[in-house]
């Protein structure tokens, strides 16, 4: 048994690392990892989730909506506080010990179109998360006296999201908060780009702008929690909840208030339906109008039937007629080109936009003079957006650092008696002064050959035991070192966790 050297605490160092969460940082979370649920204040609606209000810190009751709206009176934060709220989870296992608060890209499918979200600071400097009065109010107490910011202190563990179509930048300097978003790793991290992420008021020598007192945040993220709660009103109310899913296959029919865990699968199309009722009826300058993805109005007019000019012949029968319309709609050489795609049942011309998303859910609009010859089912609905989430997070690496010492003269016995030109052994500590401060381990006595004739002796394996002798690690380096016999040697073993 070899004896043992002991390590002095001043040979011993523990630190943190911050490292990438898987591979490198970046995380595109959506699907059934990006999940919605309602939530409200009022506890006697029926819905088990107002408790969630002070679980975030939002205010929960009368006076502490009362204190809340005090104490951010004249501020862009006074808007967080709602009766309604959509609490939105990141899937464990989708992100680090901490999301990165300054990096957050969100897009939230609305009844009108997408909305983007991009995270920020009230205060701007290069912490993990926002080291402000705004965000301790909802998070951890923020840190006192850090001038730089750093990415390794622990902070509130907030960021708040900001949207360019509910507000843009108050700071005339800052035309967008989209401007600031870039994927790459931030600022502070190991391989970073030194500007990336860094917050001023100036746009012109840094990529992000930090939240004056008057922006107004749409909503705030939970960085360790791995929640986003959105409270802005507008978005709220068009939330759209009806091309998502609860089950991952059937589109949510439920009520404004009750989803619960809410995904989204895939951008869907919006369909619109139309039915000839009475072909007779129909009359010159009777026309179908239809408002495209992007915006753009087409005519498809009652006339001779050509699917070039957009116009459709009322003839013979309903269905005839229907079938009309949806070849004209179809035409790719038509007015619309190939903005849209039509079928037919019987009388029946179902629209869809070919353009997928929230933003084909468009108006359709009948002129139909006289007698009604047809009927509007329902204008263009069902257009979704895949909610998707952007980030990036940071695992921290606990690392040990051990300075193993053979000091000049030491490790210069073995018990291996073939390696010594003594004949005679010497026992435990005893016999030679080695400077080695030896250990005897379990009280035996070992017979130890001395070597200390040999001028070089060397390292092929370093083994750490804990004061009860037993064996923790073993580190081998990739060649044998040489120790010479009146020479110190150090070697710095690194553990990682």
């Amino acid at each position: 048994m070899g004896k043992l050297k002991e390590i002095q605490k001043k040979q011993k160092l523990v630190e943190t690392v911050l490292v990438p969460f898987d591979a490198d940082g970046w995380s595109e979370v959506s699907g059934t990892s990006l999940t919605f649920t309602k939530v409200q204040r009022d506890s006697k609606n029926g819905r088990p989730f107002s408790n969630l209000y002070s679980s975030f810190n939002l205010p929960a009751t009368s006076g502490q909506c009362t204190v809340y709206s005090e104490t951010f009176i004249d501020t862009g934060m006074s808007a967080l506080t709602q009766d309604n709220a959509i609490v939105v989870s990141i899937a464990d296992g989708k992100y680090g010990e901490l999301i990165d608060g300054r990096t957050i890209k969100f897009t939230i499918p609305t009844n009108t179109g997408i909305t983007t979200a991009y995270s920020s600071y009230y205060v701007g400097k290069p912490f993990s998360s926002d080291n402000s009065p705004q965000a301790s109010y909802f998070g951890n107490p923020r840190l006192l006296g850090n001038v730089v910011g750093n990415t390794s202190l622990a902070s509130t563990n907030i960021s708040f999201l900001f949207a360019d179509n509910t507000k843009q930048p108050v700071d005339e300097n800052i035309t967008n908060w989209s401007n600031g978003w870039v994927k790459s790793t931030p600022s502070g991290y190991v391989g970073a780009n030194p500007d990336t992420f860094k917050f001023t008021t100036n746009s012109t020598n840094t990529p992000k702008a930090h939240a004056q007192t008057e922006d107004t945040p749409i909503g705030i993220c939970y960085l360790d929690k791995g929640f986003i709660v959105i409270t802005d009103p507008s978005i709220v109310s068009n939330f759209a909840m009806s091309t998502g899913t609860e089950d991952g296959t059937n589109m949510y029919t439920g009520n404004t208030s009750g989803f619960t865990n809410l995904h989204y699968t895939g951008d869907t199309s919006a369909t619109a339906k139309v039915t000839i009722t009475a072909f007779g009826e129909l009359n010159a300058g009777d026309k179908v109008n239809l408002i495209a993805a992007d915006g753009t109005n087409y005519d498809f007019a009652q006339g001779d039937q050509s699917s070039v000019n957009g116009t459709f012949e009322a003839t013979t029968s309903n269905d005839v007629t229907a079938t009309g319309l949806m070849n004209c709609i179809n035409t790719s050489s038509g007015p619309s080109g190939t903005r849209f795609s039509a079928t037919v049942d019987g009388a029946v011309v179902t629209i869809t936009q070919n353009t997928k998303g929230g933003a084909g859910n468009t108006t359709v609009t009948l002129t139909d003079s006289g007698t009604a010859g047809m009927a509007l089912t329902n204008s263009f609905t069902g257009g979704g957006d895949l909610s998707l989430c952007e980030f990036y997070s940071f695992e921290k690496e606990w690392v040990l650092t051990i300075n193993i010492i053979a000091d000049s003269g030491e490790f210069y016995i073995t018990e291996n008696q073939t390696a010594s030109d003594s004949v005679t052994p010497y026992y435990g500590a005893g016999g030679k002064d080695t400077g080695m401060k030896f250990k005897t381990p379990f009280g035996e006595v070992n017979k130890i050959w001395d070597i200390s004739k040999v001028g070089s002796t060397f390292i092929t394996e370093v083994g750490l035991y804990d004061n009860q002798n037993r064996l923790l690690a073993i580190a081998k380096p990739d060649r044998p070192i040489e120790k010479p016999k009146n020479t110190q040697v150090t070697l710095t073993l690194k553990m990682k966790f």
